[in-house]
């Protein structure tokens, strides 16, 4: 089983069908269910989607969406770790 890391412009182009990339998310998310594939993302991408999408005619889209992630169990969402975001600002 393959795993795929979801970053913000894929859960902003599944969830807009006015974005330009909705069709090319579409069929990938349609391939990982084909083949049973998992799906990380962290909750920093969920939390700048929802960022995204808070436009009142998107926010319930967006809100919707962010419940369905976490309870899909073939979806890992990475949470906040602020270890993790010291090493990585320690790089820069």
């Amino acid at each position: 089983m393959a795993t795929y890391f979801a970053d913000t412009s894929f859960w902003t182009a599944i969830s807009s069908r006015r974005d330009q990339y909705h069709s090319q998310a579409t069929a990938w998310h349609q391939s990982v269910v084909r083949t049973a594939s998992r799906i990380v993302t962290t909750e920093a991408v969920l939390w700048e989607w929802l960022n995204a999408l808070s436009d009142a005619s998107t926010r319930a889209i967006a809100a919707e969406g962010y419940r369905r992630v976490h309870a899909d169990r073939r979806i890992e969402v990475v949470p906040f770790q602020p270890e993790l975001s010291d090493a990585t600002i320690g790089l820069y």
